[in-house]
């Protein structure tokens, strides 16, 4: 590969190149129903959007106490753990849904793990072999706490 062509025809060169494609929850159906509806259905720490009322999977944003912060994932895995978190509530069980955040990528013969939650105002440090290599490990550090472990095994 020596670049991406445009629809002009201008090549800009890259040695890589990564596509990535997201979601939009679909919430739109919800308009007029009461709950409140910012970047997915919002939801408490119990994925609870309002009494007897709940949300999960990629629609849910509920708030992580663990992480101090809302968060929306989008993968089979949360939804299934989400799911099952749900019904235990429903069925008595007070225990809030902080789970690890995980997401995990195959890319032809690229493998890409995460744990928990990076962004850019962290501080990353490689812990494990070697990102040149394409190997690694690293870790993202907030206000001295590790928030998330990416890594290519």
């Amino acid at each position: 590969m020596t670049g991406v062509e445009l629809a002009t025809g201008e090549v800009l060169p890259a040695d890589v190149v990564v596509v990535a494609f997201g979601a939009v929850p679909a919430t739109d159906w919800l308009a007029g129903s009461g709950l409140k509806v910012d970047n997915g259905v919002v939801c408490d720490s119990w994925c609870r959007a309002a009494d007897g009322v709940y949300a999960v999977g990629d629609v849910a944003r509920w708030h992580h106490g663990g992480l101090h912060t809302s968060l929306r994932l989008e993968n089979r895995t949360n939804a299934t753990e989400q799911a099952g978190h749900v019904a235990a509530t429903i069925l008595g069980e007070r225990r809030p849904y902080t789970p690890v955040p995980y997401v995990w990528t195959d890319q032809f013969d690229v493998k890409i793990h995460v744990h928990g939650v990076l962004s850019a105002d962290a501080e990353m440090t490689v812990v494990d072999g070697d990102m040149a290599q394409g190997r690694f490990v690293a870790r993202y550090r907030r206000n001295g706490a590790t928030v998330g472990v990416p890594g290519r095994p």
